[in-house]
């Protein structure tokens, strides 16, 4: 299994490696990467810090080339931040709210790839 795993970690699910950029949904701006992702949430990776308590509203899971049907569209908001040790990124664990069950499916199927399933 392709999940991560940390001694000092107290978060609960597996999570798996997903190298992905996403999106702002309402301009299509890119808000920073995706570094893990589970069907609660992501880890986001991005250079400026995200505003606390705010929900926001992405894609990811496609190129912007791509079709839009590929796209997985989330609702989400930042439960951490912490700033990595070069202080040049900014990492969020995000937090997916509000899901159907069209992007629960969505999520579900990415990660049956990721995990190689």
């Amino acid at each position: 299994m392709s999940a991560q795993a940390d001694d000092d970690e107290r978060r609960s699910g597996d999570r798996y490696e997903f190298l992905q950029k996403v999106y702002l949904q309402d301009n299509d701006v890119l808000i920073g990467y995706a570094q893990n992702l589970n069907l609660g949430g992501m880890l986001l990776v991005s250079d400026e810090p995200l505003a606390a308590f705010q929900h926001y509203d992405l894609w990811f899971g496609a190129d912007k080339k791509e079709k839009i049907l590929d796209r997985i569209f989330v609702s989400a908001y930042p439960v951490w931040q912490k700033i990595s040790s070069d202080k040049e990124h900014f990492y969020s664990g995000m937090r997916f709210s509000h899901l159907d069950e069209l992007t629960i499916e969505k999520i579900r199927k990415l990660i049956v790839r990721l995990d190689g399933v």
